[in-house]
């Protein structure tokens, strides 16, 4: 594709303002902004105004981001734990109930951390409960579920 002098493709733009705007390492800070300044005053004012926009732009669409994200954390304040006995290892873990567990070799099990509406624990394997009195305590396998009353 054939471009005379003065049609650049946008590549050809984008490359030129990156390196008209490059600082050599020799200067000093304030060289280097005297610089800058003064190419901001020597712009055309709407490109400054297009600059400040999507400076705004950007700025509001991080502030979202960030929003979304502290929202995120605090309505998921339920984490899930798992533990794990490897092979020939015997594992005590106290709930957060209180309640005891003792895990056999080859046992994971996993929980909520927030037990104020349900107690309950997932298991995969063998394991001993001394369960502390309360609500009904749920222990769920893949045979089924085991309900201390």
């Amino acid at each position: 594709m054939n471009h005379s002098k003065n049609q650049l493709t946008s590549k050809d733009k984008y490359r030129k303002i990156l390196a008209s705007w490059e600082v050599p390492f020799s200067k000093t800070s304030e060289e280097s902004w005297n610089e800058v300044s003064s190419r901001l005053a020597n712009l055309p004012a709407t490109t400054k105004i297009y600059r400040i926009q999507k400076l705004v732009w950007g700025s509001a669409a991080a502030a979202a981001v960030i929003a979304g994200f502290i929202f995120f954390l605090y309505h998921t304040k339920n984490e899930t734990v798992g533990i794990t006995a490897l092979n020939g290892e015997i594992k005590e873990t106290i709930l957060p109930d209180g309640s005891k567990s003792v895990l056999n070799a080859s046992t994971t099990i996993v929980y909520d951390t927030d037990w104020s509406e349900e107690r309950s624990v997932s298991l995969e394997g063998e394991a001993f409960f001394e369960v502390k009195k309360g609500s009904t305590f749920t222990v769920k396998t893949k045979f089924g579920s085991l309900e201390v009353l």
